[in-house]
């Protein structure tokens, strides 16, 4: 339903519904990470810098075991980013986990919303501060109930950065 009106006010701009869609799918896949423009466009470095965007909500068992998985990939840490954005009320899943673990959230950066959040507005956020206030290269998008072996993180910085990335 909130799609169709912000659909109806975007198409009273000028836009069709397909040229909304077409459009917000470009910019999302530009701004996560999943395609480059152009070589010429984007500049990455060899090895770019990677932004892991952390969505969660409730779940600090699923958050404790998602960042662990994070921490075990072999691309550099010295060039990773793990940030984190928690819409519990009270932030009480970075509480469980660090209850649990006995140390502090293993992120770069946390940020709660005090309200509930739907996810796409949750990566937005963490993609948005990983490529301007951290200066990530790429954004790798990491559910707190994702689980991916060892390699995930090198796996989309090789094309991008080669230029080889394609829309």
């Amino acid at each position: 339903h909130r799609e169709a009106s912000v659909a109806r006010t975007r198409r009273t701009r000028g836009q069709t519904a397909q040229e909304i869609v077409a459009t917000t799918a470009m910019r999302s896949a530009l701004l996560l990470g999943a395609i480059a423009p152009s070589p010429e466009a984007v500049r990455v470095p060899a090895r770019p810098r990677v932004g892991v965007a952390v969505v969660t909500f409730d779940r600090p068992r699923y958050l404790e075991r998602c960042l662990a998985n994070v921490a075990a990939q072999t691309y550099p840490a010295a060039r990773t980013e793990v940030l984190v954005v928690d819409d519990t009320p009270g932030d009480a899943a970075r509480r469980a986990v660090e209850a649990r673990t006995g140390a502090p959230l293993a992120c770069s950066r946390y940020v709660h919303l005090p309200r509930r959040a739907s996810i796409g507005a949750k990566r937005q956020r963490a993609a948005t501060e990983l490529r301007d206030a951290l200066g990530c290269d790429v954004i790798a998008t990491w559910d707190d109930d994702d689980a991916y072996g060892a390699d995930r993180l090198p796996r989309p910085g090789g094309p991008i950065a080669a230029g080889a990335a394609g829309a």
